[in-house]
């Protein structure tokens, strides 16, 4: 279903002459919450955090639990980064807010990965793929949010590359272990 309103948000974009957003949010270490915590309170983090980023969006907008511990928001119309800035420092602001399970108080943190198409022109698939790209390098830089751009493309391809090179060079016999 994602994929298909992102589709359907792309080619609206192109007709319009806007731009599509994507917000790729991951709970950080969220697997400590559910051992630390249990399951349940984990469970009812989850239904909080999405309850916040629904409140949080505009009414065009989509909020979808994407995996375990991971949001992705559409935001079609937008006309300029600024305000996939405001959206996102917003969504950032929300879900880190404590939360309280029974007796409980977890304050969560996240990462964000921002990823804004070129006039509709990428694939849902693409877009999905850079959020998630610039949510990962949030991660690793200790950083909070970080919007895709030429160099994470480049890195992004040139790990590809690799990863596609690889086991071609293992079965040509072509690495030497030192």
């Amino acid at each position: 279903y994602l994929s298909e309103m992102l589709a359907y948000t792309l080619r609206q974009a192109q007709r319009e002459e806007t731009l599509t957003a994507v917000v790729f949010l991951d709970l950080d270490n969220f697997k400590d919450v559910n051992d630390s915590f249990g399951h349940r309170a984990g469970d009812e983090m989850l239904k909080q955090i999405a309850q916040r980023l629904a409140a949080e969006i505009r009414e065009q907008d989509i909020v979808a639990r994407f995996g375990g511990d991971e949001y992705v928001i559409v935001l079609p119309r937008v006309t300029d980064i600024d305000a996939v800035a405001d959206i996102a420092r917003r969504v950032l602001s929300t879900a880190r807010r404590t939360i309280q399970v029974d007796v409980m108080r977890i304050t969560p943190t996240v990462s964000v990965g921002i990823a804004v198409s070129d006039g509709g022109h990428e694939s849902p698939d693409a877009l999905l793929s850079y959020a998630d790209a610039a949510m990962y390098a949030a991660k690793q830089a200790g950083a909070e949010v970080r919007l895709f751009d030429d160099d994470l493309l480049t890195e992004s391809d040139e790990k590809r590359d690799l990863r596609r090179a690889l086991p071609l060079a293992i079965s040509d016999d072509e690495l030497v272990v030192h």
